[in-house]
């Protein structure tokens, strides 16, 4: 019950610092999606860091899983390889919206 305990608020915390940090995020990389007022209806530029959130929760379950192996058994999956690969192609979308936007 402990371990569940410090597993779920590893990941809410550091889920508060990536949301906190990321506007700096977007900035360094300048990672934002600007309005052409053809296709876009926003005024605004907006982060694209949606993806980014869902990549790093992955890498830190994953991470975290093998720090509380029986955290993850019955919770997500059934075994490990459907959780494995989950995250392959969850990877691999992302990195193609990344690349070929």
């Amino acid at each position: 019950m402990l371990n569940n305990i410090l597993f779920f608020s590893t990941i809410i915390f550091l889920n508060l610092a990536i949301f906190y940090f990321n506007k700096p995020i977007a900035n360094i990389y300048n990672l934002y999606d600007k309005p052409d007022y053809k296709r876009k209806l926003h005024k605004k530029k907006i982060a694209l860091l949606g993806g980014l959130f869902l990549v790093l929760n992955l890498l830190l379950t994953i991470s975290l899983s093998f720090i509380y192996p029986k955290i993850l058994e019955g919770i997500f999956f059934n075994n490990i390889k459907k959780f494995f690969s989950f995250f392959f192609f969850s990877i691999l979308f992302y990195f193609l919206g990344f690349f070929f936007y």
